[in-house]
């Protein structure tokens, strides 16, 4: 499909939900499953999130960061501390503290 590709400096993995203020209020689509990541048991997760170098080797991701810009809605956090390349994701959306 891709004969072109080279090498990437950057990778993303990233949710969107669009918005478009339905009524005067956020949306109520969830994401993920609607659990927010801090109940870890239960949120939608990526783990073992491996890339592939120029050579074919796969390897580990390093240095993931969270960006969120609707964090009363959805929220993301990485997990390393017992599953490496990993994060947990998701969030029920309109709701009590989500306009």
């Amino acid at each position: 499909m891709f004969v072109n590709l080279q090498v990437a400096l950057t990778v993303v993995w990233a949710g969107q939900v669009q918005n478009t203020k339905p009524g005067g209020h956020h949306t109520a689509t969830q994401m993920g499953n609607g659990i927010f990541p801090e109940e870890k048991q239960s949120a939608a997760t990526f783990y073992d999130l491996q890339v592939r170098d120029g050579g074919g080797k796969w390897d580990s991701v390093t240095d993931l960061n969270n960006f969120k810009d609707s964090r009363y809605c959805y929220d993301s956090m990485v997990m390393s501390l017992f599953i490496r390349d990993a994060f947990h994701f998701g969030g029920p959306g309109r709701g009590s503290s989500c306009m």
